[in-house]
């Protein structure tokens, strides 16, 4: 003896069905029964979909990397962790190759200078910090882009 929540219709007494949120007549409850069937199918993809994400970033942190997508184009770019054996080997050049053309050359000309006063030891010693510093130093070029980090960093 109620009113139907999808029509608005007056139900009679023993007329309509009872759910949880309230009355409805014969011709409404079908359509709010596919209504949460259809909702227990879209959660279940949303859980196999954060499950696959879940998976993704437990393999990215064996190899060490993070995700980062520019939100305008949607392109996404990794991102290592720790040091940079290609940054230390070819310095300049890894720069040039990730368009940090500024970067490059402060880092040829340092390069340079460094060895003009303390020879191949220090070169080599400016190298090393190049390596350690390189992936920290895209990151932030990438968010200056625009790129967000899809996995958050963990400490």
């Amino acid at each position: 003896m109620g009113e139907c929540l999808g029509c608005k219709k007056k139900l009679g007494v023993f007329e309509g069905y009872t759910d949880s949120d309230g009355e409805y007549c014969k011709n409404c409850f079908p359509k709010r029964k596919s209504i949460l069937k259809l909702k227990e199918i879209t959660e279940k993809e949303e859980k196999k979909r954060i499950e696959k994400k879940l998976k993704e970033e437990e393999r990215n942190d064996k190899l060490g990397k993070r995700i980062y997508k520019q939100k305008a184009s949607g392109y996404i770019e990794e991102v290592g962790i720790g040091f940079n054996g290609w940054a230390f080997f070819f310095g300049p050049l890894w720069f040039l190759v990730k368009g940090m053309i500024g970067m490059m050359l402060l880092v040829f000309i340092g390069n340079l200078l460094i060895a003009s006063f303390f020879g191949w030891i220090g070169s080599i010693l400016f190298c090393i910090i190049i390596g350690a510093t390189a992936n920290r130093t895209h990151e932030d070029h990438l968010i200056k882009k625009g790129y967000s980090i899809l996995k958050p960093k963990r400490k």
